[in-house]
C-alpha cells in the first residue's frame, strides 16, 4: 500500500469527542466539547467550509444541574432519515439524543434538503430531579438500525452498582419493553432493558446487523450478540468468548 497522503487543504479543528460524516450531503459532524458546541462542517469542496447556521449549543440546551460535565458520545448518522444520533454521558442526566436535519425523502430535483438542527430526546424527563424520576447511570451508543424503526441503545443503570445495558427505542426514541430487567420508577409505562453480564459499565464497541437483525456489544471477555424480531423484541443472546474489543463494525 502506497503512504498516507493528503487530500485538499488542512485545517484545524477543535478538540472534539464525536465526531461523524454524512457522505450523501457532504457534511462533518463535530462535537466541540470544550465550547459544548455540535459543528457542521460542508466537505464538499477543497477547502472544508464551517456552517454556523447549523451550529447547536449544546451547553444552553442541556443545561439540567448535574456533579458531573455535560458530554455526548459516538455520533451515528441516518443518512436517509437525515438524522444524527448521540448518547449524552452525564451519570443520572444521561439520555439519547437524535439531531434531525432534513429527510433524503424531501429532495428537489435530486437536491437533499439541508434544516437548522432540531433536537429530539428520549421520555425521561430530565426537568425533575434524579432521586424522582427513573433515570439511567450512563450512556454510551444509540446506533440506528438503518431502513427500520428501532435504535440499538446502550447505557448503564443502577443494580448495586452501574452496570451496563442494552434496550431497543423506537425512531421517536421511545423505549420499547425489551426484557423488562430495569426496575422504572411510577414516572414511566414500563420496565425496559437487558442488564449486560461482564462487570461494570465502561466505555465498548456497539455495531448493528441492520439485514439480520442482531446488535453487537463487547464485554470484557469477549462479544454478545443480540438478535430481535420486527416487533422490537429480543431473543436469547449469545457470547462468543475472546479479547474485548473497543470498536465493531458489522456488515
Amino acid at each position: 500500500p502506497l503512504a498516507p497522503q493528503v487530500v485538499g487543504t488542512p485545517i484545524t479543528l477543535p478538540s472534539t469527542a464525536a465526531i461523524a460524516i454524512d457522505s450523501q450531503r457532504g457534511l462533518l459532524f463535530l462535537y466541540a466539547h470544550l465550547e459544548e458546541h455540535l459543528l457542521v462542517f460542508d466537505i464538499t469542496r477543497d477547502v472544508w467550509r464551517p456552517l454556523p447556521e447549523l451550529t447547536f449549543d449544546l451547553g444552553a440546551r442541556f443545561d439540567e444541574p448535574s456533579q458531573t460535565g455535560f458530554s455526548i458520545k459516538n455520533f451515528r448518522v441516518d443518512e436517509a432519515e437525515g438524522v444524527l444520533y448521540a448518547a449524552r454521558d452525564q451519570v443520572p442526566n444521561s439520555q439519547a439524543l437524535a439531531f434531525d436535519y432534513g429527510k433524503a425523502s424531501d429532495a428537489v430535483d435530486g437536491c437533499l434538503p439541508l434544516t437548522p438542527m432540531t433536537v429530539r430526546t428520549d421520555p425521561i424527563n430530565q426537568e425533575i430531579p434524579p432521586a424522582e424520576r427513573t433515570n439511567l447511570m450512563g450512556a454510551w451508543t444509540a446506533e440506528p438500525v438503518l431502513g427500520r424503526n428501532e435504535i440499538f441503545f446502550v447505557f448503564a443503570a443502577w443494580d448495586n452498582m452501574p452496570v451496563r445495558m442494552v434496550s431497543l427505542l423506537d425512531k421517536s426514541l421511545n423505549y420499547l419493553p425489551t426484557c423488562r430487567g430495569f426496575q422504572t420508577d411510577d414516572d414511566f409505562d414500563f420496565n425496559f432493558g437487558c442488564f449486560i453480564d461482564g462487570g461494570a459499565y465502561d466505555d465498548h464497541a456497539v455495531c448493528v446487523d441492520s439485514h439480520n437483525l442482531v446488535g453487537v456489544t463487547s464485554v470484557p471477555d469477549g462479544l454478545v450478540f443480540y438478535p430481535f424480531d420486527g416487533e422490537g423484541d429480543f431473543d436469547t443472546p449469545s457470547t462468543v468468548l475472546g479479547p474485548s474489543a473497543s470498536f465493531a463494525v458489522c456488515h
